[in-house]
């Protein structure tokens, strides 16, 4: 029986894992506004319970903090802090950045313009696909004849020696929390949460990649980003890669 790859693991899970974000986002917003009406009734009732006014606000307080949290993932923003009640913020760049980031026409390698979105993937990955193809060269006996090693035999051998478990867990959370995640979704926040679930597998995996010489399939999927190089960019010759 051929076992999923941690990849393909993840990828399953990445449905399930929206639509509960999705519905804890709303039901936030649900305490949110039960936690305002509840907090003003506390505020001005003649009984005046302090207690009652202090664990209202606490749970509030929670409640926007939660709220703030989903708004800095989905914004994908590093340098703005947690705690000053930025939801809108988060909410307008999120929209801001989609606006940016839409691509609604594409010509292709002949001229025809392209609107619908799976076209214009499949414009993009052809052209990439055939951009960064590999042909058969002289060119590792150019590179041989040009180039003098200087690693050592010593110094290869480490770099390929198979890693710790403990190594590849340290190299795994050195990442930064909120960098883009991969096509899956996943940020590297997700890795931290979970390591303790997805760890070992992961670690496995690695370890027989170093072992094989051979990459589990799908492991470099990555975006295509396109930059404009010129004001109105038509074509994928256009864009920088």
């Amino acid at each position: 029986m051929i076992q999923d790859s941690q990849y393909e693991k993840i990828e399953a899970s990445k449905k399930a894992s929206s639509m509960w974000n999705k519905s804890q986002h709303r039901n936030n917003r649900v305490i949110i506004e039960a936690k305002k009406e509840q907090l003003e009734a506390a505020l001005t009732n003649e009984a005046n319970d302090t207690e009652l006014i202090k664990k209202i606000s606490t749970d509030l307080k929670a409640a926007y903090l939660a709220e703030e949290v989903y708004g800095k993932q989905i914004s994908w923003l590093l340098w703005l802090k947690l705690g000053d009640r930025n939801s809108g913020f988060f909410n307008s760049v999120t929209k801001g950045r989609r606006r940016a980031n839409m691509l609604t026409m594409i010509e292709d390698e002949h001229g025809n313009p392209i609107h619908k979105e799976e076209k214009i993937a499949q414009v993009s990955v052809s052209y990439f696909g055939n951009f960064f193809a590999s042909t058969t060269t002289n060119s590792i006996e150019t590179i041989n004849y040009a180039i003098d090693p200087i690693i050592t035999q010593e110094q290869n051998d480490l770099l390929i020696i198979i890693p710790l478990a403990e190594k590849i867990k340290a190299v795994a959370l050195s990442i930064h929390t909120d960098k883009a995640p991969d096509p899956n979704g996943f940020s590297a926040g997700f890795y931290y949460s979970s390591w303790d679930l997805v760890g070992a597998s992961i670690s496995k995996e690695i370890q027989q990649l170093f072992a094989s010489g051979t990459l589990p399939e799908r492991i470099n999927d990555t975006h295509i980003r396109l930059i404009p190089k010129v004001h109105r960019p038509h074509t994928i010759k256009e864009y920088n890669r």
